[in-house]
Order: structure tokens, then sequence, then C-alpha cells
């Protein structure tokens, strides 16, 4: 296979919470030794990429901020591409506010020209009131994300994609979503690794976001049963949402390769 560079999901697919998955420090360490380019690339935007290089070098596996690429800092990048600096509502955390404001970007309770929503740990009907109001009254709604779920040590728990669909109903708007699957976050990481598509295996958990964003755009996918889907949930699968390769995990990529 000629692959000369990996798009790699976190959670669910490197770790589960602040566990990683028995195999893939060493698989990963395995790969960079073969001259194979990585970049992680990850929906959840509660953390900065500064704070993911630090929890993944906590679990033995090296990384450099240039390889960490959140759906923060994707929104971050395309509001300033297309609309310029903005004042924007946030519905996330602090490190999500803390990458938008290293874009050159405002972060207001009110007037904004953007919201931006993600998975916020606090979020409350107050929330979705303003945000909802905000973009009533014309603000711009991007959403980092719409993973319905996210993968915990003990179970799952509710994604950005509950919060989002919750202010999209309230206000009666639509996001733009910018995170996996979308074109915009696929562009970036390929970007990012400087390769073709055909050159690149997208490695994840979800067929509805890794999978269908790699296979958009042609390059070779991997599911990996080590986070929110099992096997037998793969029967039935439209060809869109349907990976070349099933692995146990993401420990099987360098056999693969």
């Amino acid at each position: 296979m000629p692959i000369k560079g990996l798009v790699i999901d976190l959670d669910g697919s490197v770790y589960v919470g602040d566990k990683p998955i028995s195999g893939v420090p060493e698989a990963l360490e395995e790969l960079r030794s073969k001259g194979i380019k990585l970049l992680f690339l990850t929906n959840n935007a509660t953390k900065t990429p500064q704070e993911y290089v630090k929890k993944l070098e906590g679990m033995g596996i090296r990384a450099s901020i240039e390889e960490v690429l959140t759906s923060s800092v994707i929104a971050a990048s395309y509001i300033k591409r297309v609309y310029g600096p903005s004042r924007i509502f946030v519905v996330g955390t602090k490190a999500l506010e803390e990458v938008l404001r290293s874009h050159g970007h405002e972060i207001v309770a009110f007037d904004s020209d953007v919201v931006v929503a993600g998975l916020d740990f606090n979020f409350d009907y107050q929330k979705l009131a303003r945000a909802s109001r905000e973009i009533r009254r014309g603000a711009k709604f991007v959403a980092t994300n719409i993973d319905a779920t996210i993968p915990l040590e003990d179970g799952v728990m509710p994604g950005a994609g509950s919060i989002v669909k919750a202010i999209e109903i309230a206000s009666g708007v639509r996001p733009l979503v910018v995170g996996k699957p979308s074109r915009i976050a696929m562009r970036e990481a390929l970007m990012r690794l400087g390769l073709r598509p055909s050159e690149v295996l997208v490695v994840g958990d979800r067929p509805e976001t890794d999978v269908k964003m790699g296979k958009r755009f042609g390059c070779i996918t991997a599911l990996v049963l080590t986070g929110v889907v099992k096997e037998a949930a793969l029967k039935g699968l439209p060809e869109t949402l349907r990976p070349h390769f099933v692995l146990k995990s993401l420990a099987e990529v360098p056999r693969l390769i």
C-alpha cells in the first residue's frame, strides 16, 4: 500500500478517556520509523493543540503542535479566512475560546458576527437562549462538529452534536459544520501533510465521520473497533460509510501498511 501519511482520530482510536489503547503508542512509533507522516485530527474542541500534545506525551506518544489539528483550529482559521477577524459568541470550553482568540477573533456575549458551538460541559438553557437569539438576529452559525456521543472509559456521554442540534432547533438555522466529515477539515489535513489523497490513510472509529470524510476525497480508510462502533453495526452500511479495512485496533496499522 503506497501510503505516505496517516490522518488519525484520537478519542476511541488512540485512547479512550485518559487511557491509551494497548499497542497504539508502539505502533505510532513504528510508523514514524518507516517515515510515515502522522496527523492527529480530532473533532473534540475541549482542549487546545498544546494540551493534546501534553496528553499524548503523557501516554508515551510523541507529537508536535503541527501534528495536532482540532475542530477548534479549523473553525478559527475558516472564520478568519472567510469572514475576517470576527466577534464570536461561544458555546464551548475555555480551550475553544483560547484558540479563537489566538486567531485574532474577539469573544463576546452579544452582538456577535458568528456563533461557534462545540462540546460544552456547562451548557444550560440560558446559553441555548442566548445562542439562538444571536443566530436569529443574523449571526453565522458554525459547529465544531456534530458527533452525538464521545467515548469514555466507563461508556459514552453526549457529544457536541447533542448541543448543536438543540441550538439548531431553537434558532431554526442549520450550522456550517467544520469538523469531520466536512471537506473543510479534510482539505486542512491534506494541506498540513503536504500529500495527495491517494497517499493518505484515514483511521478512526466512526463511519459517519472518519470514513465518510476520507472516502469523499479518495483516501484509503480504516475503521478501528476500539471506540463507539462495533463490527456488528457495520452490516448494511452504505458505500459512502463502508471502510476499506476494519481493524481491531490502530495497533494493526503498521502490519496493514
